[in-house]
């Protein structure tokens, strides 16, 4: 393989979020009391101040044998009782197609009119999702699953036209929730496109699990760049973690990224526990929890108020929410408090001024002021597409190539996500916390991150890398000064190290990692972080 220099036209950057004012994404939480619901439990939700919530009315349990609904049992009722929800549509019926994923006239007509039927029965109901991470193969069944993704986005746009065709006749207020999409898949998402799905909805919904909060309006931009999707509303309906200690966090960032991407509803999963360890909103005796106290303080303090960027550079990370509060972190430097505010944690407990890149601290009352920061490039704060302050490449044997932006699940074995690669070695990619190189220890593909120094400086060079354990045979990693190696080790287990470096003006920097004697397995952690000394 020869590579050879080729310039790649792209359409002009899309924005983080469309032109309408950014606000506080509204919260929402996934109940699942379709599924089954612990005494006293909807009644401490509701009790506990929650608005909005996210479930589903099981086709099978209410349409019967004689085509008629019936909504009798509490399993098919409870949404009279709740404030607002949104009604997922997504499971078959055993009378139609034995109860897979509809694709007939007839299955694809009933689905849809179930959908509508529910709506029409309770007035909480204020927008139908329809499907479930469809491009997934967990709630998906029969034939649909079985045709590809081609035939997946064609057969799904065929249930999001009926679903929508039927609810807006009965219940034109309710939003129309297309995509049902897990992560950020811009190469599915394309494949909708080509079929007409985004002219039967009003939002796009997506559960980006696989994205850190701090890329989320990076990756949303790629999708923007679809014409259809420039202006849509975009609904997170999942998001959550199995890490309690680390949700309320997580949550506070996510809040801050999804309003600055434009993302106007947030849902957190789960409401309780589930049996599968994500950190839940309630006990199942319906207590509030740690994340949930962090929940409750989004929705009541922070939902629907107009955000700006409250980041002063790339190595943070921020919102401004209108005149009452700040929510920033990233790498550490001084915060300067004015007179009259106050700061505490995502938990709503009082915390030191200090910035920190792992919990967000929220300023209420006057907006703060961050000190100078030391960095110089870091791997995963200006990670982006194509990113900034490192350069990111392949380099083989006979030569080097910029890593381009690729298109999340175009093709099988893939990131759901955007992901920078090689369209002509589909075995290279980079994420913003983990690469993987390609080839062989004879023809080795290297990721390399390179930093060009503007001036003469004194800089440090933190790096980390950690192979996967299923990695056959580790990594490479070599770092380079003006050509010159400064390091040359076969990684198999977690490494750190600090280097120190001299630069002159147009010094080259380089950290390359390759494979060792195979790349198989080598989906490899990294994180690399260059400042001034």
């Amino acid at each position: 393989m020869r590579w050879v220099h080729v310039l790649f036209l792209t359409a002009a950057l899309a924005g983080a979020a469309p032109a309408q004012e950014l606000r506080g994404p509204d919260m929402a939480v996934a109940s699942n009391f379709g599924q089954g619901m612990p005494l006293g439990l909807l009644q401490a939700a509701v009790a506990a101040g929650i608005a909005d919530f996210r479930d589903a009315v099981y086709w099978d349990r209410v349409e019967g044998p004689d085509g008629r609904f019936r909504f009798v049992r509490g399993r098919d009722t409870f949404p009279a009782r709740l404030p607002r929800m949104s009604l997922t549509v997504n499971n078959g019926h055993p009378a139609y197609e034995e109860g897979a994923t509809p694709v007939t006239p007839e299955g694809i007509a009933a689905f849809g009119r179930h959908a509508a039927e529910t709506a029409a029965r309770f007035p909480t109901v204020d927008a139908v999702e329809i499907g479930n991470e469809i491009n997934s193969e967990n709630f998906v069944t029969g034939p649909l699953r079985a045709g590809g993704l081609v035939r997946r986005a064609e057969g799904y746009t065929a249930l999001l036209e009926s679903v929508a065709r039927q609810v807006r006749a009965v219940r034109p207020d309710v939003r129309i929730l297309g995509g049902a999409l897990h992560s950020l898949p811009t190469g599915y998402t394309a494949l909708l496109d080509r079929a007409g799905a985004f002219a039967h909805m009003d939002a796009l919904a997506f559960h980006p699990y696989d994205t850190p909060p701090e890329v989320l309006p990076a990756q949303v931009a790629e999708m923007r760049r679809l014409p259809a999707l420039a202006e849509m509303p975009f609904e997170i309906t999942e998001y959550g973690t199995p890490d309690a200690e680390a949700a309320p966090a997580l949550l506070l960032k996510m809040h801050c990224m999804a309003a600055l991407s434009g993302v106007t509803r947030l849902a957190w999963y789960p409401l309780h526990p589930r049996g599968d360890g994500f950190a839940p909103v309630l006990t199942r005796a319906g207590e509030v929890t740690e994340l949930g106290r962090a929940y409750l303080f989004v929705q009541d303090r922070l939902a629907g108020l107009p955000v700006t960027n409250a980041a002063p550079d790339a190595f943070a990370r921020g919102c401004r929410y209108g005149d009452a509060a700040t929510v920033i972190w990233g790498a550490p430097r001084e915060v300067i408090l004015p007179p009259g505010a106050r700061t505490l944690g995502p938990n709503g407990t009082e915390m030191a001024p200090v910035l920190s890149e792992e919990v967000p601290l929220l300023v209420l009352g006057p907006p703060p002021t961050l000190g100078p920061v030391d960095l110089l490039a870091d791997s995963f704060l200006q990670f982006g597409y194509p990113g900034k302050g490192f350069t990111r490449l392949a380099r083989n044997p006979l030569g080097v190539a910029p890593l381009v932006t690729m298109p999340g699940q175009g093709r099988s074995g893939v990131p759901w996500t955007p992901y920078l690669g090689r369209p002509d070695d589909p075995g290279v990619r980079l994420l913003s916390r983990s690469l993987l190189p390609s080839g062989t220890a004879a023809f080795p593909v290297e990721v390399v991150h390179r930093y060009v120094a503007p001036a003469a400086l004194e800089a440090e060079l933190d790096l980390m890398l950690h192979p996967a354990a299923r990695s056959v045979d580790g990594v490479r990693l070599t770092v380079s000064l003006d050509g010159a190696a400064v390091t040359d080790l076969h990684v198999t287990e977690r490494h750190e190290a600090r280097h120190a470096f001299s630069l002159a003006e147009g010094s080259v920097l380089e950290i390359a990692v390759g494979p060792g004697d195979t790349a198989l397995g080598d989906v490899t952690g990294y994180r690399f972080t260059l400042r001034a000394r």
